[in-house]
């Protein structure tokens, strides 16, 4: 999806996106008026109920009486994930970006990294949930220009809350919130966001290089496969020299426990899960001011226990034998540059 000039003849209709709600404006009555999401269709930013949403949507634009026009998001710091960049590299910049990216708790991500100042910020969100809201629109005429994080409004002199003067504000610097917006085309720079946005709007890039690739390694094996074979020379057997039996030192752990950051997030849906493992990695050598614990975003299918490449599989044995007394099964990953060193997500135990 690309962004669009807007008509010149209606103000575009502004809508600000909540975690609950939607609040439009009114440019008629100088009011905004709010639509609240039907009762279990979305779940911590996930839509669980795609058709009642869009249903219920549709008959209160309908009801509302709005005339089709273009469309403007406001994504409240409530769905969107953001990061400061400021004073960094471009390759410290792009390493930042690839960990923050890593910690977003979706399958379907769009980023986008703003000019904000002097300074650079990371901005992410759920596509899927901006999608599912943007399809009614879509259905009744309205155009989608514009997708835009609620401290770009800061930047264009917006202060306080979403109300009908950020509107007035947005329509009279529309060209700059087009700018500004998710849906204009994404920089290199935007990491890997914006590679898995890329390979799913260009599959066919995506196949092609992929089928090149495994024909060029094809190739090579068979021109490797067809070379003759090289004569050896038999050379005269070695000198060998006796020395003093060394007894080797054992080789020391990667990285000591106490020195390792851990991160546990409780998605079992049981009370006080996460303050019980970590009182069992203090067990094992862990530090407790280097753990911390949280609630996970929506409910994981599975366990997860995520490794940075610093911590040695002996450990990792470690943490498995401990995990297995909440959670009979899970599934482990590395990263590469995590920005913690192991990141524990639990999932409900099955019955």
């Amino acid at each position: 999806m690309s962004a669009k000039k807007s008509s010149p003849k209606n103000p575009p209709t502004v809508v600000d996106v909540d975690r609950d709600q939607l609040i439009f404006c009114d440019h008629r009555s100088g009011t905004t008026f709010a639509f609240p999401y039907p009762p279990g269709s979305m779940k911590d930013l996930e839509v669980v109920n795609r058709e009642e949403l869009g249903a219920k949507l549709k008959n209160f634009i309908t009801d509302r009486k709005l005339v089709p026009t273009d469309l403007v998001f406001v994504l409240s710091p409530n769905v969107c994930f953001e990061k400061d960049l400021p004073h960094l590299s471009e390759d410290e910049r792009q390493n930042h970006t690839t960990q923050f990216l890593d910690m977003v708790p979706f399958s379907s991500i769009s980023s986008k990294l703003f000019h904000v100042g002097n300074d650079y910020k990371l901005a992410a969100i759920n596509r899927d949930f901006y999608e599912s809201l943007a399809k009614p629109f879509t259905a009744l005429g309205f155009s989608v220009v514009a997708v835009v994080p609620s401290f770009i409004l800061g930047t264009m002199g917006v202060k306080g809350n979403f109300d009908i003067e950020a509107c007035r504000v947005i329509s009279k610097r529309l060209d700059y919130v087009l700018e500004n917006s998710f849906l204009t085309p994404a920089p290199p720079t935007e990491g890997l966001g914006g590679h898995r946005q890329y390979i799913k709007d260009h599959p066919l890039v995506f196949v092609a290089l992929s089928v090149a690739l495994v024909t060029l390694l094809g190739v090579t094996s068979f021109l490797t496969l067809r070379r003759p074979p090289r004569r050896v020379v038999a050379a005269p057997p070695p000198k060998i020299s006796v020395a003093p039996t060394q007894v080797p030192s054992p080789t020391p752990e990667a990285t000591p426990s106490a020195q390792l950051t851990v991160q546990v997030l409780n998605g079992s849906g049981r009370p006080g899960q996460a303050t019980e493992i970590h009182a069992a990695l203090e067990k094992l050598g862990f530090t407790s001011s280097n753990i911390t614990t949280g609630n996970a975003i929506g409910s994981p299918s599975q366990t997860l226990v995520v490794y940075s490449a610093r911590v040695p599989n002996p450990l990792r044995d470690r943490v498995g034998d401990l995990l297995k007394n909440f959670s009979p099964t899970f599934s482990t990953a590395e990263v590469a540059s995590p920005c913690l060193d192991i990141i524990i997500t639990t999932a409900p135990t099955k019955p």
